[in-house]
């Protein structure tokens, strides 16, 4: 077992070095989005791996790592390459460079499992190490004879019980059906946490999402487990015991098909395997104003409640853009919101007489749940000076190269109290 660490982190370019774009800035959004997720070794949904709401805040407000002096004033235009995502045109000469090296991050640990390593490394153990080899609680789900991973994947129970779940009966409140009877788990950085439940019942998954913050989607499956863990004797045994646990893993994002990537591993010589596994995805609900950090820089102290995008897709206002960020992780607009609080806040120090006393204000934010191939993959963010929380939201999302990005969820917010930009009045 290892960690890996999903960072949840931001460019620290300003409209003078990066220029903003109109739509969504694919470079900054492949350069945070974890590798880990997308291609490294299929996430081990545990106790201990689970979404850290209060540093992902922290790593939203350090965002903001220099002052924006003007907004980005930009004309959209169509790209003549393969790529088909509008591009922007400015009179400011573009760096290529990123700065995701210095970046402020917040990190989340999630155990992840691997069988095999292409690193040339030399591993010493510590000549300390004790063996070990104890029981491992026993999951609620039956036991497939012989107990094998091929017998696992063929039973039948579990492909009943997975579309028997599928049925409009059985489809919980609020909730649409994804996907049905896989033989994989949702992989996405989009993960919040996990039970094991007594019974396959959507139902029941659906109230622990109901009352877990950010929740937006379950997947709930079969998994074969090893009824044993250590380093010594049985553990080591490919053909020990298993025992099956009943997951149920909720995401902050969308579930598609496309995120059932995780089909097992090896756990020594153990194969774990997954069956049944139904996707569900929460119905668009009225949206509340985010709860971000304290000491907010807005003015009156913080936003109105959010409103549903109108349209399908982000805001676009040339001319009234003053930020960009892509946070991976859970949709979580209150991401956005710290960004903007505390954006506006670097803006306003970076004021004096040699500006005229103005300062680029925050005066409402557009809040999108991003899907790249597919996977939610986390919070855009689009800070303007003015408040388009009226407007139409136009930009659907595009390609870049090979990749092709999607908007989820789409929500607007505004400053309880117009900001004017000035520090005189």
């Amino acid at each position: 077992m290892r960690n890996t660490i999903l960072a949840l982190s931001a460019l620290a370019g300003t409209a003078l070095s990066n220029p903003l774009v109109t739509g969504l800035d694919f470079a900054q959004i492949n350069d945070v989005v974890a590798t880990a997720v997308n291609t490294g070794a299929p996430v081990v949904v545990s106790a201990t791996s689970s979404y850290a709401p209060a540093s992902a805040i922290n790593a939203a407000s350090a965002a903001a790592t220099v002052a924006v002096s003007a907004a980005v004033k930009v004309k959209r235009h169509f790209s003549t390459s393969t790529s088909t995502s509008c591009t922007t045109s400015t009179s400011t000469s573009t760096s290529t460079s990123t700065s995701s090296s210095t970046s402020t991050s917040s990190v989340i640990s999630v155990t992840t499992s691997s069988s095999t390593s292409t690193d040339a490394a030399i591993v010493v153990l510590p000549t300390t190490t004790a063996l070990f080899c104890t029981s491992l609680a026993t999951g609620s789900g039956p036991i497939p004879t012989p107990d094998t991973a091929s017998s696992f994947l063929a039973y039948a129970p579990f492909h009943s019980s997975a579309t028997a779940q599928a049925a409009a009966a059985a489809l919980p409140t609020n909730y649409d059906l994804s996907f049905t009877d896989l033989s994989g788990a949702s992989q996405l950085s989009t993960y919040l946490t996990y039970k094991t439940l007594s019974s396959y019942s959507a139902k029941d998954c659906a109230s622990f999402c109901d009352a877990t913050t950010l929740c937006t989607g379950f997947n709930i499956y079969f998994e074969r487990d090893p009824s044993m863990d250590g380093n010594s004797g049985l553990c080591l045994d490919a053909a020990l015991a298993s025992t099956t646990n009943i997951k149920c893993a909720l995401f902050g994002g969308s579930l598609s098909s496309a995120s059932a990537t995780n089909t097992g591993q090896l756990r020594n010589a153990f194969q774990v395997v997954i069956a049944g596994s139904n996707g569900y995805n929460k119905k668009a609900a009225a949206v509340a104003a985010p709860d971000c950090n304290s000491g907010s820089s807005q003015s009156g102290g913080g936003w109105k409640t959010g409103s549903t995008c109108r349209g399908s897709g982000m805001m676009v206002k040339a001319g009234a853009l003053v930020g960009q960020r892509f946070f991976a992780g859970p949709y979580n607009p209150a991401l956005c919101a710290a960004y903007a609080e505390a954006q506006t806040a670097k803006n306003k120090a970076a004021a004096g007489w040699w500006t005229l006393y103005r300062y680029q204000p925050c005066n409402s934010f557009n809040s999108v749940a991003l899907v790249k191939n597919g996977k939610a993959v986390g919070t855009y963010c689009s800070l303007f000076n003015v408040d388009v929380t009226s407007g139409t939201c136009s930009y659907a999302g595009g390609r870049s190269g090979a990749d092709s990005f999607e908007v989820s969820l789409s929500h607007n917010y505004a400053c309880k109290n117009y900001d004017n930009g000035n520090l005189l009045w």
